[in-house]
Formats: structure tokens, sequence, C-alpha cells
């Protein structure tokens, strides 16, 4: 059996209340304790991620680096007086699991009775869906991984799975469904071609099964379900899109109730519905974890000569 992951709240401090935060398209001066060295970005957005209580407990920063993209840097609280002058970077033990976004909904969503979880990836999409389906009239609580389909088996659902444990057993299982980003069958050196949609789903459902298995939550049960993007999209359409594309609510659940692709955990799980041999090899697997001193981040930061190595994976 795999190793428990330690909760990321164990690990991340809270910040005190009404500590200033930094804004988006202003410089955030970062400094990297372990590599002793500091370096600057311009944030296109800022994430806050916070606990059940409202608490902040990190920030993840979107930057953009031009000709490559967007990279993702994550910063903390070190407790100390001189906290955010500048951010300290967050570097996850090994063992430790990644926060999950979204969390300050939980006490509305069990509240309201809701039933159900939809997961999707990326902080930005999270916070599109969640105006779509706003969880006090929905009864949906919209949540999304640190990190993306990299860092799906590292997710802490902890929070999650107590406070449905709190609630008592339910009379149906508490439903799960994954929204996918729109990406295109992703194929290995080696020839096999994996489906990058189905593979992130079921890395997640294996995350919140174990965590529910960690908390010792016998009464609570889910159930798996995926929803394929729409036909026709552009790779990487998400649910971001939709609400710029002017998706409705109502568009939104249609797609959720109508679609859906149960995926039903064995005890066993294995990736082979989610693998196939190509013809063919082409371009690497996008599911492939980089090696340290090769994430994407890094690159982003040497292009603009900062060298930054070892980061955890933060590239979706």
């Amino acid at each position: 059996a795999a190793a428990r992951l330690i909760p990321s709240s164990t690990y991340l401090k809270p910040f005190p209340q009404g500590m200033a935060l930094p804004r988006p398209r202003e410089l955030v001066e970062i400094r990297d304790d372990e590599k002793g060295r500091k370096f600057e970005l311009r944030p296109t957005h800022v994430h806050i991620y916070k606990g059940i209580e409202n608490e902040t407990r990190c920030l993840v920063l979107r930057a953009e680096s031009p000709g490559k993209g967007k990279f993702f840097v994550q910063v903390g609280f070190n407790g100390g007086e001189d906290a955010g002058t500048p951010w300290p970077l967050i570097r996850f033990p090994s063992g430790t699991s990644r926060p999950v976004y979204g969390l300050e909904d939980v006490p509305t969503w069990s509240e309201s009775g809701g039933t159900r979880l939809l997961l999707v990836e990326g902080e930005k999409t999270r916070d599109c869906a969640a105006r779509l389906l706003p969880v006090g009239s929905t009864g949906i609580l919209v949540l999304s991984n640190m990190g993306g389909c990299n860092a799906a088996s590292q997710a802490d659902w902890s929070q999650v799975v107590n406070a449905v444990k709190s609630r008592g057993e339910f009379d149906e299982p508490v439903e799960a469904i994954v929204w996918p980003d729109a990406d295109k069958p992703a194929v290995r050196p080696n020839g096999l071609v994996v489906d990058v949609q189905a593979a992130y789903a079921k890395s997640l459902e294996r995350s919140l099964f174990a965590a529910a298995g960690a908390a010792d939550a016998g009464g609570v049960k889910f159930k798996f379900r995926m929803v394929r993007p729409p036909s026709g999209v552009k790779p990487g359409w998400d649910l971001a899109d939709a609400y710029a594309d002017g998706w409705t609510r109502e568009q939104v659940l249609s797609k959720i109730d109508r679609n859906g692709i149960p995926l039903g955990l064995s005890k066993a799980p294995t990736s082979e519905p989610c693998i196939r041999r190509a013809a063919e090899p082409r371009s690497p697997c996008r599911l492939e974890v980089p090696k340290p001193g090769t994430d994407r981040t890094d690159a982003h930061l040497a292009d603009n000569n900062v060298l930054i190595p070892d980061l955890n994976p933060m590239s979706y």
C-alpha cells in the first residue's frame, strides 16, 4: 500500500488576519531560503488558498514568460516578523500533500445539504466554474487540486472528507464529477497513447478514496463521473473558456447531468483504460512529471536570468 501523505495543513501556517497580500500586475519579491537567493515576478493572477475556516494558507502566483506561456510559483507565510517581505517560496517536503483550492466554500456546501463535488483543473478554471455554479444555490462544491494533472495524486482531501464525515451517513454516495481540460491524447516515447483526460480523472478518484480511507470514514461513500469537454473546442479548453464564451448555469448543469461517464474505482485500480499502443511513437506524454532541475517553472525563470532549480511541478 502507498504511504499516506501528511496533510498540507500541518506544514502551511495560516496567515495573520488582515495581512496585505500581493496584487496582480504588481512586482512581487520572492525569496528561496533553501537556495539562498531572491527573484522577482509580476503575477497576472494571485490565487489565495484557504481552509474551511476561511483562513489563508498559501498563495499561487500565476505569471507569463514571453514566448513560453504561463507558469506558477507558490509562496506562503513563515511566521516571522518579516513575513511577506519578500515572500518565502514554498517547497513541500517529501510525503506532504498539496492543498485543495476552494475549501472556503465547504461550510456553505454542508449547510445547503450539497452532495456533489465538481473537480476541475486549475485555479482560474475553479473560480470561473464557481461563478457559474454558486455553491449555495446549486449544492455543487467546485474544487481544484494544486499542480493540476501533474499532482492529482498528491491532493489533500482531508478537510473535504472530514466535512462529509461530520454530516453522518448519506442515503446516496457523494458524487464527485471531474471536468478535465480538453487535452488531446498524448503519446509517450515508447508508443503508448495516454488518454490525458481519463488519466487525470482516475488519479483524482484514487487520491480521494485514499483520503477517505486515511480518515477512517467508513460511512462516507463516493462515486465518480467524468464529463468530457464538448467536441470541436480548442485544445486545453476548460470551464474558464466556457465562462468567457457566455455559457449559462443551465448549460453547465445540463452538460454535467447528461454527459457524465462513470469511472467506478476497484480495489486495485490500474491506468490500463487510459492507455493504448500507438502505431508510431510521437511526443512525450504531458503527464510525466519533470525531473528535478527541469521543471517548466525553472525554465521560465531561467529565461529571465534567474535559475531556481528543483521547484515542485506547477506547470498546468
